[in-house]
């Protein structure tokens, strides 16, 4: 089956823009995979529907290139960052329909000295459960000394850390890895200042399942009836997922004002501009109605949580504190051959807000430059970009530029376990 013959049946913000390519009997139409080769069916889709199509040449001797890998290599636009292709693909795809995989729970990341530290912890998992808090570092894993960042170090399913906390505390502790379900929500708080109810929410990936909704709807609730009138969402370590859970969360955010305007405008190819979408703002029962919105963000933020800066802007103040976003302006299929077991995510789309603007393809640049403060923990109020925010909301303004304490982060990216799998986390859906 042609992927352009059936494009027009697939609906835009409900769950993962999916397209899974089979060859049947049945159907009098071309397959897309020929033969079950997968350099045809790499080198047909990067011709149809990739957003760059016209950038790829005809008469490629496909049967040149080593693997289709290489193949795919050759192929990709100069500005394409985020085309993937992956040779394990019901697994891969299992993962990013489910949201959950096996894990312990927490992210990591690298401070400027190289020093691999705990990120964040999700609630009720085994990391939460052995007692690892947000800052820890971790010195050794299974027994190998990772403090010096070149050194590899493999996770097994039951690994062994070696954890010294803030106050130099050094423990040993061995955690069992297990399928985790998460719905993204990591820490919520309503904090006060000045007699102003803040909402702050820390947000880890964008889901559309029937948890991730209710559990979001949870928050909102809770945010609503204590009278929420600012919100700071912390998205430093969120590198995407679902549209339609952006939307959701946006829907949440916005002015009443903004409620059946556009959110996101996809467009795609010339080939495809009878396909171009545009995902309207939705009523909310427990929206905030804000007049500004505080994005905590890093260049672990990307895609999904960039289309809620660039959604809202036209509608209300949104500024951003931290660092440079990834730049993600763009969005995938997830194409599944399930004969050969490859999944497919090219680009075919791009993302503008109701202005027309999609010019973020190299990230946003904070209203407001903080560091990832890791030795303190979620809703600290001293908490660097936390504080940066709270101090606006009582002062008008940002603080003057804090002089940098020593053993201070660099914006390195967040990993979790799933991410040494090789799963990608930039999945539109």
């Amino acid at each position: 089956m042609k992927i352009r013959s059936f494009l027009k049946k697939i609906m835009f913000g409900v769950g993962l823009l999916t397209i899974v390519v089979s060859c049947r009997e049945d159907d009098p139409s071309p397959s897309i995979n020929d033969n079950e080769d997968p350099y045809v069916f790499v080198y047909d889709i990067m011709q149809d529907v990739y957003f760059w199509n016209e950038e790829v040449p005809d008469n490629v001797d496909i049967y040149s290139y080593a693997t289709p890998f290489d193949l795919l290599d050759a192929l990709i636009f100069r500005e394409d960052r985020f085309t993937a292709l992956f040779a394990n693909g019901q697994e891969v795809f299992e993962l990013i329909t489910s949201g959950e995989s096996l894990d312990f729970g927490f992210g990591r990341k690298r401070d400027e000295d190289g020093i691999l530290r705990v990120a964040y912890v999700y609630p009720n998992t085994p990391a939460a459960q052995a007692g690892l808090v947000r800052g820890d570092k971790i010195l050794k894993v299974n027994g190998t000394d990772i403090t010096n960042p070149a050194t590899g170090f493999q996770l097994t399913e039951t690994t062994t850390f070696e954890i010294e906390n803030i106050e130099e505390e050094v423990r040993s502790v061995s955690i069992t890895a297990i399928n985790i379900k998460v719905d993204g929500i990591v820490y919520q708080e309503v904090l006060e200042v000045e007699g102003t109810k803040v909402g702050y929410l820390v947000y880890e990936i964008f889901l559309n399942d029937e948890a991730s909704i209710a559990g979001l709807l949870e928050v909102f609730a809770t945010f609503k009836a204590q009278g929420v009138t600012e919100m700071v969402l912390d998205l430093r370590y969120n590198g995407g997922g679902s549209v339609a859970a952006s939307l959701n969360l946006g829907s949440h955010l916005a002015p009443a004002s903004a409620m059946g305007e556009v959110f996101v405008r996809q467009t795609f190819n010339e080939r495809y501009t009878a396909e171009n979408e545009s995902l309207l703002f939705e009523e909310k029962i427990n929206n905030l109605n804000l007049s500004r919105l505080f994005v905590i963000t890093t260049g672990s933020t990307a895609s999904a949580s960039e289309l809620i800066i660039n959604g809202l802007r036209p509608f209300m103040s949104v500024f951003t504190i931290g660092g440079q976003t990834s730049g993600k302006n763009v969005g995938s299929f997830a194409i599944l051959n399930e004969a050969i077991d490859y999944l497919f995510l090219p680009i075919v789309f791009e993302s503008q807000n109701a202005n027309g603007n999609a010019d973020y393809a190299n990230g946003f640049t904070p209203d407001f430059t903080e560091i990832d403060d890791l030795e303190r923990d979620f809703g600290d109020p001293q908490e660097a970009s936390l504080a940066a925010a709270l101090y606006y909301i009582e002062n008008g303004s940002f603080p003057a530029p804090a002089a940098r304490r020593g053993n201070q982060l660099n914006d390195s990216k967040v990993i979790r376990y799933r991410d040494l799998q090789d799963i990608p986390m930039f999945i539109e859906k």
